[in-house]
Order: C-alpha cells, then structure tokens, then sequence
C-alpha cells in the first residue's frame, strides 16, 4: 500500500505549470484577436472592391445606375440577367446556373444585348434565354 506521506512528495515534485497555461492562454487570445481583426478588415476592403467595380460597371453600361444601391451589409444589384465575373456566360436569375454563382461573383446586365457586348454567351441549360 502507497504510504500518504509518499504520495504527498511525489505531488510536490511535480512541474508547475501554471506559468505556461497562462503564456499560450494569452497567445491564443492574441492570435484570435488578430484573426478576427484580419477577417474583419477583408471583407470591409472587399465590400469596398465591389462598390467601386460596380460603379465601374454602371458607368461602362452593364448595369443602371438607378438599381445600384448600397447598405452596411452588402451591395444589391440587379438586372434581368446575370453571369459570373470569371464566367463566359449569362442566365436568367432562375436559372439553375444563376443560383450556383456566389453573390460576390455575381455581374448583372439589364439587357442580352449589354451582356453580349461585355463578351458573355446565352447559358445552354437555362430555359427561356
């Protein structure tokens, strides 16, 4: 049987670690704070991004000015056709394909004509095109 006394001083030889829980408890909340710092400052530049392309886009003529608006959250834009910023073609917004594209990738024309003229092709799989 394990005498107490014996336990006790086996406990006793045992590291201290608190220092150290308490260095990578910091870290970690650093590093966490500068994560979501980084996050946070990403999206506000590629918010910003976006509204200057799209300005860009209603100046050009791919888009209305009248339907480019902008709130705290995101940019809405709309039109009657859409394609994706690296695609090479242009669908109905009910089309299938449409739903597939990410909003941020999302360019909006107001005519098949504007968006031919920027290059994009009738989507093949999308009914009424």
């Amino acid at each position: 049987m394990v005498n107490l006394q014996e336990m006790g001083r086996k406990i006793k030889r045992l590291p201290d670690v608190r220092g150290d829980i308490f260095f990578f408890s910091l870290l970690f909340l650093l590093s966490l704070i500068v994560f979501l710092g980084y996050r946070i400052s990403t999206q506000e530049d590629r918010r910003l991004g976006e509204l200057r392309l799209n300005t860009r886009q209603a100046q050009q003529g791919m888009i209305d000015d009248s339907t480019l608006t902008n709130n705290t959250n995101n940019i809405l834009i709309q039109g009657q056709y859409v394609g994706s910023r690296g695609g090479q073609t242009y669908h109905l917004p009910s089309c299938p394909g449409a739903k597939m594209i990410k909003e941020i990738n999302k360019i909006w024309f107001q005519s098949k004509a504007t968006a031919e003229q920027a290059g994009y092709k009738p989507a093949g799989n999308c009914p009424g095109i």
